[in-house]
This record gives structure tokens, sequence and C-alpha cells, in this order.
């Protein structure tokens, strides 16, 4: 439109990956972000022993005021920093996540995992019982993009995976914290054939926030990021130049 004023710049964009991933998660996505702020920063969750302390150690190192874009772990470590720092943060936008804790089952079911990796069977657990979890079926290069989860993976190691697996089954519930988010542009962003966070918990963060925004991405899994890089980089590029 003529005479529009281009949206401002953000000040930061920071990004927090998935269990057992680093940068390369959002190799589609940090070129078309990064036009829109000022820096572009991936954190680093491989250290902390719990959500809390991942929480603050992003914290720490990022900017002081920055948009916050979580896929998985890191939508739980991005609602934590919510609860922690709201006023730091310009938005939120939480991809194939959660708020909710794990349940007994599921947190029996990763002790067990840590215990396996402890003894051995790291690579059997990525390969056999976490990679077929990950994305949806027919998924374009899925190949390629299955050897790159498990090369994420391997270069993390076995003491990351202990670390983040004893956060995930240590969260609290952070569905109480939700409608204090009122105010800040909050995105949920689903893949509606994703087997580990399914788009009726993201529809439970939309009913709970005030004005967060729902996107449902057709036929994608869990790896929405890898699975379908353009499609993420324009929701999140709308939500962050419209909200």
């Amino acid at each position: 439109m003529a005479g529009a004023r281009p949206a401002e710049r953000l000040p930061a964009i920071v990004l927090l990956p998935g269990t057992l991933c680093d940068a390369r998660l959002f190799e589609g996505q940090i070129r078309p972000l990064g036009a829109l702020a000022d820096r572009l920063i991936v954190g680093d969750l491989t250290r902390g022993r719990t959500v809390t302390e991942m929480a603050g150690q992003v914290l720490q190192s990022a900017p002081q005021r920055f948009a916050l874009v979580g896929f998985s772990l890191g939508g739980i470590v991005a609602l934590e920093m919510a609860r922690l720092a709201r006023a730091r943060l310009t938005h939120l936008a939480l991809i194939c996540t959660t708020p909710r804790p794990d349940t007994p089952d599921r947190r029996l079911a990763r002790m067990k995992q840590v215990e396996a990796a402890q003894t051995g069977g790291f690579r059997r657990i990525v390969t056999d019982e976490l990679k077929p979890r990950y994305f949806a079926l027919g998924a374009p290069r899925i190949e390629r993009l299955k050897r790159l989860v498990v090369r994420m993976a391997l270069n993390l190691g076995e003491d990351v995976f202990r670390r983040q697996s004893l956060a995930l089954a240590s969260r609290r519930d952070a569905r109480p914290t939700l409608p204090g988010l009122a105010g800040l542009p909050t995105l949920a962003l689903a893949g509606d054939d994703d087997a580990l966070c399914p788009v009726a918990v993201h529809e439970e963060i939309v009913e709970a926030v005030p004005g967060a925004w729902l996107s449902v991405l057709p036929g994608c899994g869990h790896m929405a990021p890898l699975e379908r890089p353009d499609e993420v980089s324009r929701e999140l590029a709308r939500f962050l130049t419209s909200a």
C-alpha cells in the first residue's frame, strides 16, 4: 500500500531448539527471520539440569529485549522464560510443544531410556525409539531429514540426552501461568500429524492466553521446522511482523 510504514525491525530473535537438536534444526528459518531483527541467536539448552536452569542460562546471555521462538523442549523452556522474565519478551512463538508436565508413564519411559543410553544403547534409542515418531508419513526429503536428526543427536551425545531427559521429566505444569501471558503476542504453531505434541495441546494454549494465534500445518509431523521449513518461516514472519 502506498505510503504504508514498514514494520519496525525487532531488536533480537532467540530460537530455542528441541531435544538433541542444535542450530541445524532452524536451517530453514535463520535467513528469513534474521532479516526481521538486528540480532538472531540460537540458544543453548545442553547444559542445564532442569527447565528452570536452562531458562535462566538463556536469559543470562540473551539481549534485554527479544522475540522468543521455542520448538518442543525449546517451547517448554520458552514458557518458563516467559514466567521468569515476561517483560523482556516482545513476542512468544511456541512450535510443536506442550505446557503440560510429563505423565507418570512418560516419566518412567524417559528414565528407562536414560538408563539404556548410559549402558551403551544411545544410538539405538535415537534411531529406533525417537526418530520414528518425529516425521509425518510421506514427509518430503524424509530420509535426508532423518539422517540429519541422527547426526545432531550423536554430535550432542548421551550426556546431553540425560540432562535434557531429566529436565523434561521434572518440569512443572506451565498451564497455570498461561493466562498471565495476556498482552504478550503469542503464537502456537502445530503439525496436525504430530504424534508427540498434538494439535489439542496447542488449542489449549490458545484458549488460555487471551489474543493468542493458532496455526496448524496440515500433514506435518513433529519436526515442523525441518519438515516444512518455508511454511514455518512464513508463519513466524507473519506473526512477528503483525502482532
